[in-house]
Formats: structure tokens, C-alpha cells, sequence
């Protein structure tokens, strides 16, 4: 309690505003008080969209990546539900009755066409180069003809 009675508290009350110049008529006062509210809201309304985007958009994605660099997420995706044998345990008869399923030729000539796809992607991946523009989002371009890419097309279709 401050004074004695409900009276002696408001007369105090009413001195101070008055020793101070504080008054409802006072049209500086008052607009600075409005001003300083609005501060305050926008202030908080910021703060605000700053916590939902943290929670909308940044937290999952760093979840995202923190799950990806800790292996976490791989080991969900490569975990079988069942887990079966790698390997199924052969006799040495069944292993010396295995017959080659290609032959050497056919390899080499396998292995040639791989190496030549390889050669055509990497070229294709030379080709490719990163644009970053002032506005908006970075994004792939491609520098190669129409027609060689349709020809591209036209070979990975069939």
C-alpha cells in the first residue's frame, strides 16, 4: 500500500501526472505514446514472421540435410523390412557347373559401348552450365541444338 486510503493514492497519482505534464490533452504526449504502440506491434509482427518462417522453411530443410550428412536417412531407405541371406551358401558342384553367361567378345564389345555412352554424357554434362540471374533462382542451361537433342531423344527411347 502506498497511502492509507483509495483517495490519498489517486491525489498522489494526479500530482504526479501533473509534476511530469503528462495529460490526455496533451496532443505530443499522446501521439508519441501511439507511435511507440505501433513500434511495438510491428516490432512483434516481425518477429513473429521471422519465427514462421524458421519453422516452415528453415527447420525442415535443415532437417533435411543434417538427416542426409548423418546417414540417418540412408539407413531408413536401404534397410530391407525382412533381412534375408546375402549369399546363398553353394556346394562346390553347383559352383564348378556355372557356365560364363557372356563371353569375352561380347564383354569387350559391352564394355566398349559403355565407355562410349560415358564419353557422349560427359560431353552432354560439359554442355550444361549453371546461370545465376539477379532475381529469382539459379537454373541449368543446356547449350546443344535442337536437332542433336532430339537425335538424343530419339537414341535413349529406343
Amino acid at each position: 500500500k502506498v497511502t492509507g486510503s483509495h483517495s490519498d493514492t489517486l491525489d498522489q497519482m494526479m500530482d504526479f501526472f501533473e509534476v511530469v505534464n503528462i495529460s490526455p490533452r496533451n496532443r505530443l504526449m499522446m501521439h508519441r505514446l501511439k507511435l511507440y504502440n505501433f513500434i511495438l506491434r510491428r516490432i512483434d509482427y516481425i518477429a513473429e514472421l521471422l519465427r514462421e518462417q524458421e519453422r516452415l522453411y528453415h527447420k525442415p530443410t535443415h532437417d533435411m540435410l543434417k538427416s542426409l550428412f548423418d546417414g540417418t536417412a540412408m539407413d531408413k531407405i536401404h534397410q530391407p523390412a525382412i533381412e534375408e541371406p546375402r549369399y546363398k551358401e553353394r556346394k562346390q558342384e553347383e559352383l564348378e557347373n556355372i557356365e560364363p553367361k557372356i563371353s569375352m567378345e561380347e564383354y569387350n564389345v559391352l564394355h566398349q559401348d559403355l565407355q562410349r555412352e560415358r564419353r557422349e554424357f560427359l560431353k552432354i554434362l560439359n554442355s550444361i552450365s549453371q546461370v545465376k540471374p539477379h532475381f529469382g533462382k539459379s537454373y541449368l542451361k543446356v547449350e546443344m541444338d535442337a536437332t542433336k537433342l532430339s537425335i538424343l531423344k530419339r537414341r535413349l527411347e529406343n
